[in-house]
Formats: structure tokens, sequence, C-alpha cells
């Protein structure tokens, strides 16, 4: 896949130690994709509307995946995980909820809204190591389809109802 390295991978998590173990995972298993590190789906959406809507010249390539947490303060990953799947233009960017529960409800809510991948946070470094090298793996391997800009473009004009930032009621 061409210009894969240069995609993001999103990570959405209130964790900062969480966040600090998932990078030097992935360039312990040599991850060069930049890193995106968001503390919850509040600025997740900030930053998704800013790649989809911003203009060519200085648009922000999509990220390759969406790595959230499910429990976080302002969005939790529920509500994000609904609001991507309410973007046609984000139809084919992976998304993993990485978390802390293991309750077959939160597993299978988070299916429901989307999920493409549903983990438990690994315990040690190791396991951390383990999941960032098997996931760079599977993304190396899969083929995604192109970004074009027409789906773009069609996409906001006359997809699925658009929902902005401003328009998503986060509960508290």
């Amino acid at each position: 896949m061409s210009g894969f390295h240069e995609k993001a991978l999103l990570v959405v998590d209130d964790s900062g130690d969480d966040i600090e173990l998932l990078k030097r995972a992935f360039i312990r298993a040599g991850g060069v994709n930049p890193i995106v590190a968001l503390k919850d789906g509040e600025e997740a959406i900030e930053y998704l509307v800013r790649c989809i809507e911003s203009g060519q010249a200085d648009r922000q390539p999509l990220p390759i995946a969406i790595l959230t947490d499910l429990k976080m303060a302002r969005g939790d990953g529920f509500q994000l995980l609904k609001w991507i799947r309410g973007q046609p233009v984000l139809d084919q960017v992976l998304t993993v909820v990485i978390t802390n529960s293991s309750m077959e409800s939160d597993v299978q809510r988070a299916f429901t809204l989307g999920a493409n991948f549903f983990l438990t946070k690994p315990a040690d470094f190791a396991d951390f190591v383990v999941f960032a090298t098997n996931l760079l793996a599977w993304l190396r391997l899969n083929r995604f389809p192109e970004e074009p800009e027409q789906k773009r473009k069609w996409s906001l004009l006359h997809g699925r109802k658009q929902v902005g930032v401003d328009q998503v009621q986060f509960r508290s």
C-alpha cells in the first residue's frame, strides 16, 4: 500500500500512561507511522472533522486506524464509534477498541456500533509489544481502498447525515 508509513494511527485514551506504553510498544515493534494521541472522544471527533473538512492543500490524511478506549470523561469510546460510523468517508478506517473492560455487554455494544476489533489492554509492556507487532503486521498486509477526493466530496455533500462536533451531545 503506497503511503502506508505516512498514515497516522489515532490513539484515543484518557490515560497518559497507556498512551505512552502504546507509543513505546509501536516503536519497539518497528512502527514508523506517526501516532496522534488524543485524550477523549470529543477531541477525536474534532480532529477527524478537520481531516474530513479541510481543503485539498492543507488536508490532514485520514488515519489508517483508530484505537480507542471506552471509558473516558468527555466523549466515551461508544459515542466516538457511533459518530465514526455515521461518516461515510470513514467507512474504511479500521477501528480498534483497546480497553480495560472485559464485560460482554461492552464487547457486544462496541461491535454493534462498528468496532472492527475489541481487545483488553495488555497487562505488561511485553504484551503491548506483541499487540503492536500483530496490528502493524496486519495493517501492512491488508489492502485498503484508496481515499479518492471524489468519494470524500460526495460523502460530505450527499452521504449519510454528517454530524459535526458541535452537534454531538456528550454525557458528563
